[in-house]
């Protein structure tokens, strides 16, 4: 791997998590293997057994995934080394990263490097949606609302519009799944007939802007489909061009200067455009559609509010076109949304001042106030905190949020107070998870979400395990 490539690669496990690689060391795929064929204990299924001990409603295609044991069988996709069920109805599965991995999740399918397709349990004890979980720093993003939907987004991502902008530089060349992969194959039979037609639709595989535009209408993996199009509409040359060394040659630093450039290419002055085509031998397009950008990234933010990313994009559209109220009430969203589903190793949005954190709330104390707001608590807690610093400041304001709701038995309040304490800015101390994990599983128990309450309980018991 290539210095830049380290550079990449190190920035999320230093500022964000650095127990990460200390800490805890991912066993091999390799040894996922299955070891048995069949469940048949006490003539129940694989399917009841796993939602017996999960207290959860798997989803109809995790039913089948599990009790027609198409975990057996190894794709040709990225994602191709399934979890067993017996793993998974361990007491401590060794698949779970406790305290790394979102609490509220199941890792199911992972790839030959560490990441993992991960099931999501909602509120309502069901399936909430099928996330991929990268290693190297615990960045999420959805994938799916089901495994299906997952696994068919690891065929068709490669065909969506524009170049893939990973968290960092492959440890490995990705494996690419054609049409004979069985696990594409079982894929389509859980996923509505559209899915199928558009492998079948030459005009579309060969318009990969119109393919994505069927993708998000028929509503299939319509997240991930949107941020790639958000990627590909914030793409540029200069992106392409400008590297550590040309930086150095331009006489500025890589961050923040030559990081700001690669997410907004309006950053970059006439001269530095002039030095910059000079260097490279030719003129350099320095244009980004940030219109059609922002436009995707609003039908985000209207659908949910944990996904940064979405919010760090809409408020700087806003705000570059001098729209200041409307930005600062994105950025108001977005500084409650989560560190790590902010993607901003791919839109290089960690160009911000560290010890803010995340853009959004870099931005908000960049601007002038409008007024009070939900995140004026969370936002006096960390002021004038120093980056060393800032994780147990954050930490220590949500678990605070959590005794409040724990006093006034708003239960779910409490879980969600719990879950941020751990999982949004990440902890500085593995040893601090410990108490989060624990916060989550009464609180979720309380609240009657019993399958949280499982699930959570699970990582905690492979925490106590791990790390005492």
């Amino acid at each position: 791997m290539s210095a830049y490539g380290c550079r990449e690669l190190n920035y999320r496990k230093l500022t964000r998590n650095p127990c990460l690689v200390s800490d805890f060391v991912p066993i091999r795929p390799a040894t996922l293997k299955p070891f048995s064929a069949a469940s048949n204990h006490g003539g129940q299924s694989w399917s009841q057994r796993l939602q017996q001990r999960y207290r959860m409603r798997l989803s109809p295609d995790l039913v089948d995934w599990f009790d027609a044991e198409i975990w057996q069988q190894v794709g040709k996709g990225e994602f191709n080394q399934a979890v067993s069920p017996d793993m998974l109805l361990a007491d401590s599965p060794e698949v779970i990263w406790p305290g790394l991995m979102l609490p509220d999740t199941l890792p199911l399918l992972g790839n030959r490097y560490g990441d993992w397709l991960c099931l999501r349990v909602g509120a309502d004890n069901g399936v909430g949606e099928v996330i991929h979980w990268y290693h190297g720093g615990g960045d999420w993003i959805p994938w799916g609302k089901s495994l299906a939907e997952a696994v068919y987004f690891d065929f068709i991502r490669d065909w969506l519009p524009g170049r893939r902008f990973n968290h960092a530089i492959a440890a490995e060349p990705q494996r690419k799944g054609d049409s004979s992969d069985v696990l594409l194959r079982w894929a389509l039979r859980w996923l509505p007939a559209e899915a199928t037609q558009i492998l079948s639709d030459r005009s579309l595989v060969q318009n990969s802007e119109a393919l994505a535009q069927q993708l998000i209408r028929s509503q299939i993996s319509d997240v991930a489909v949107t941020c790639e199009l958000v990627l590909n509409a914030l793409d540029s040359e200069v992106r392409h061009l400008l590297t550590p060394d040309v930086a150095s040659q331009l006489g500025i630093g890589w961050e923040p200067d030559a990081v700001s450039w690669l997410f907004d290419c309006s950053l970059i002055g006439v001269e530095q455009r002039r030095q910059f085509s000079n260097l490279v031998g030719r003129q350099v397009s320095f244009e980004q559609d940030w219109e059609l950008g922002a436009r995707l990234a609003r039908r985000i933010c209207s659908i949910r509010g944990d996904l940064g990313w979405a919010f760090d994009v809409s408020g700087w559209a806003a705000e570059r076109a001098g729209r200041m109220d409307e930005a600062i009430g994105y950025y108001e969203q977005g500084a409650l949304a989560f560190a790590f589903a902010d993607q901003s190793i791919r839109f290089r949005t960690h160009w911000f001042a560290q010890a803010s954190g995340k853009f959004s709330i870099w931005r908000l104390q960049n601007l002038p106030k409008l007024g009070s707001s939900a995140v004026d608590g969370m936002l006096q807690a960390i002021e004038g905190v120093d980056a060393m610093h800032l994780r147990e400041q954050a930490t220590a304001y949500w678990v605070d949020q959590s005794q409040v709701f724990h006093d006034a038995q708003e239960w779910s309040h409490a879980y969600d107070a719990n879950y941020r304490a751990g999982w949004d800015l990440g902890i500085h101390n593995m040893s601090d998870f410990g108490g989060c994990l624990k916060g989550l599983c009464e609180s979720a128990e309380k609240a009657g979400q019993t399958a949280r309450a499982a699930v959570a309980k699970t990582h905690y018991d492979g925490f106590l395990s791990r790390f005492g």
